[in-house]
């Protein structure tokens, strides 16, 4: 039998490969597993398996929850830890719901530190070289803070997106253990260069080598899309329902205009899906001039599927805060479709000479008028331009191979 000498990689995720949770991770597993022995750890221990993983990958399923005591074990154990008191010291300086923040800190650490104890029992985990966790959440916190000082601990390191970056994403407005978790992990990824910038101004950096930006990337076999011939503008949005991403502003936008056949699309549900839709019907329902159509929920590779055969001439978002690069309009890009986006996160460094970059809080009517810009841009032929340089733009900087092969050399340079 020949010796498996790849180097061995834990990935902890919310949900992937389970339920519809994280599918970017689709187009990153198999540059990993290129390079590494992947076990996957998933939070999801409920959902069926949605997505496709290659044979050699282990899964684990595993959550937790805090009984009674674990509360009162792990508070004690808070109380007496030189870096959970800095913690404390850190939230009472910010003189902001310091009682609520310091509970805060407490469940995060309490519910980490169990995981990890769970985790740690598991024979598995005593073969890793790499804990990549894809969130910098209370796990990999947890973990962290569990092998702070263990010589032999694997190389612990994590992406940031959104919600486990921006303050205004918690419920009180404040990042727990950032930045003092930082000094025990060997590495930090952030998907955008705004993710970056905010976190060096919001939290600092405890040493600048820790850090890096490495976008996430998208899979195109097929190429650019074919374009719209009809006069009909094709308007596609893509994002879960849910007030973040302000759906309803895209119906206001539309309603304005008067003047262009729109035909809007969206891909995506959530928790106002069906109020959305009676929202949409009572708002453009009477519209001559508009028509729209609600597809749900679509699969990864459905939406490429979307593409290839569906011609559209906009991709737009008004979403009021994101992590990253959205891997929706990745896609968009890959594609050669132009883009509408609100200047939020890493969504600036995806609009270049293709399309249009509206204010982090645009208007109904500002909305309406970047989509009728761009509708001008199609009927003088501009358009085209614009579909180039998407294209470019995904080329560039957001094509799967370029990224995740730099991500995952990365990776190994940290244990080789």
């Amino acid at each position: 039998m020949i010796e498996n000498t790849r180097r061995k990689l834990m990935l902890l995720t919310e949900a992937f490969p389970f339920g519809y949770g994280e599918p970017f991770l689709i187009a990153e597993l198999p540059y990993l597993c290129e390079v590494f022995d992947v076990t996957i750890v998933s939070l999801d221990t409920n959902s069926p398996l949605e997505k496709k993983i290659p044979p050699d990958v282990k899964v684990i399923r595993l959550n937790i929850t805090l009984s009674l005591f674990d509360r009162i074990r792990y508070f004690f154990s808070f109380m007496h830890d030189d870096v959970c008191r800095k913690e404390c010291r850190l939230v009472a300086d910010g003189k902001e719901r310091v009682i609520k923040r310091i509970l805060q800190s407490i469940t995060m650490y309490s519910a980490g530190t169990k995981w990890f104890n769970e985790l740690v029992k598991r024979p598995e985990f005593g073969e890793q070289e790499i804990l990549y966790s894809y969130w910098y959440n209370d796990k990999i916190i947890g973990t962290a803070l569990a092998l702070r000082g263990n010589p032999s601990r694997p190389v612990l390191v994590t992406r940031v997106h959104g919600y486990d970056l921006y303050n205004e994403r918690k419920p009180l407005g404040r990042q727990p253990f950032k930045p003092v978790i930082d000094s025990y992990l060997d590495h930090i990824y952030f998907v955008s260069k705004a993710g970056f910038s905010y976190y060096q101004k919001t939290f600092g950096m405890v040493d600048e080598q820790k850090y890096a930006m490495m976008s996430l990337g998208t899979i195109n076999t097929f190429g650019m899309a074919k374009e719209n011939e009809s006069s009909t503008f094709n308007l596609l949005s893509c994002s879960n329902i849910i007030p973040l991403k302000r759906i309803p502003l895209i119906v206001d936008g539309i309603a304005h205009i008067e003047s262009r056949k729109i035909h809007w699309i969206h891909i995506g549900d959530g928790e106002q899906y069906d109020a959305m839709q009676n929202y949409a019907q009572v708002n453009l329902g009477s519209k001559s001039n508009c028509t729209f159509t609600f597809l749900g929920r679509l699969t990864n590779e459905e939406v490429h599927t979307f593409y290839e055969t569906v011609p559209i001439d906009c991709f737009l978002t008004v979403s009021e805060s994101e992590g990253g690069s959205p891997v929706s309009i990745q896609e968009a890009l890959s594609y050669g479709i132009p883009v509408i986006g609100t200047s939020v996160g890493g969504i600036p460094e995806m609009v270049e000479a293709n399309g249009i970059l509206l204010s982090e809080n645009p208007t109904s009517q500002q909305v309406a008028d970047a989509i009728l810009k761009l509708a001008a841009a199609k009927d003088s032929c501009i358009l085209s331009s614009f579909r180039s340089n998407s294209r470019k733009i995904w080329e560039n900087k957001f094509n799967a191979e370029n990224n995740f092969v730099t991500f995952t050399q990365s990776l190994l340079s940290l244990i080789c």
